[in-house]
C-alpha cells in the first residue's frame, strides 16, 4: 500500500497538477505503465474502467477555478487560474463517474494576449471541441479503448481581429471636422473638397 501511494505521488510531481472533478476532452495515450490506474483501493489516481483527462492550456489560463491536488496539503484544493497543463482525476475512484459513455463539460479558457480562443482540440479523433460543451468519453479512440487511459486536449488558438489603429481613428475625425470647416471656407461650401486636402496634408505628414 506504501508503495502505491509513493508511487501515485511521484506522478503527481513529475505532472505539476492534478484537478478533480471537472471537464476536459483530449487523445487516446496509454500511460497505465506509470501507474496513474489500478484497482479499487490500490491508491491510484483512477481504476481500469475510468479515464483521465488530460488540458495542455497552451499558453492560455482556465476562466474558472478548478480542484488541483496540492502536494503540500496533500488533497485537491480549488484553484484559480490554472495554466500549463491541468490533468482532470476522478474524484471518487471506482465509481461510475469519468468512465466512457459518460459526459464532462470543456474547460472555458482566457487565451493569451494578440490571440482568440477556438475551442479544445483533441489528439485521439483530431476534432476541435468548443469550451462549455458537454464532451462524451468515447469508448474508442483511433480504434484503442479508452478506458484505464489518459485522453488529452490542447487549447487551439487564431490570431485575434487587430483592430484599427487608435492614431488612425483620431487622424480620421480630425480630417473630417477640419476638412468640412476648410471645405465652407476655401471651396465654397464644398466639404468633401476640405476633407480630401486635410487627408492629403495627414498623409503626407503621418506617411
Amino acid at each position: 500500500m506504501k508503495k502505491a501511494l509513493s508511487l501515485f505521488l511521484a506522478v503527481l510531481m513529475i505532472c505539476g497538477c492534478f484537478a478533480v472533478g471537472a471537464s476536459a476532452a483530449s487523445t487516446y495515450v496509454n500511460q497505465n505503465a506509470e501507474g496513474w490506474f489500478g484497482e479499487p483501493g490500490s491508491g491510484c489516481a483512477a481504476t481500469n474502467d475510468q479515464v483521465i483527462i488530460s488540458f495542455d492550456t497552451n499558453g492560455g489560463v482556465l476562466k474558472n477555478a478548478v480542484y488541483v491536488y496540492d502536494q503540500v496539503q496533500g488533497k485537491p484544493v480549488l484553484t484559480s487560474e490554472v495554466t500549463g497543463i491541468w490533468c482532470m482525476v476522478p474524484y471518487n475512484p471506482g465509481s461510475t463517474e469519468q468512465t466512457p459513455g459518460t459526459s464532462i463539460t470543456l474547460p472555458a479558457l482566457t487565451p493569451p494576449a494578440g490571440q482568440q480562443f477556438d475551442g479544445w482540440y483533441c489528439y485521439g479523433d483530431t476534432q476541435t471541441y468548443g469550451a462549455n460543451t458537454a464532451w462524451t468519453i468515447p469508448a474508442t479512440l483511433n480504434g484503442n479503448v479508452t478506458a484505464g487511459h489518459v485522453i488529452y486536449f490542447r487549447a487551439a488558438f487564431s490570431p485575434a481581429t487587430v483592430e484599427e489603429d487608435s492614431v488612425g481613428k483620431i487622424l480620421g475625425v480630425l480630417a473630417k471636422v477640419f476638412g468640412a470647416i476648410i471645405g465652407i471656407l476655401l471651396y465654397k461650401g464644398d466639404t468633401e473638397a476640405g476633407v480630401a486636402l486635410v487627408e492629403k496634408m495627414l498623409a503626407g505628414i503621418v506617411g
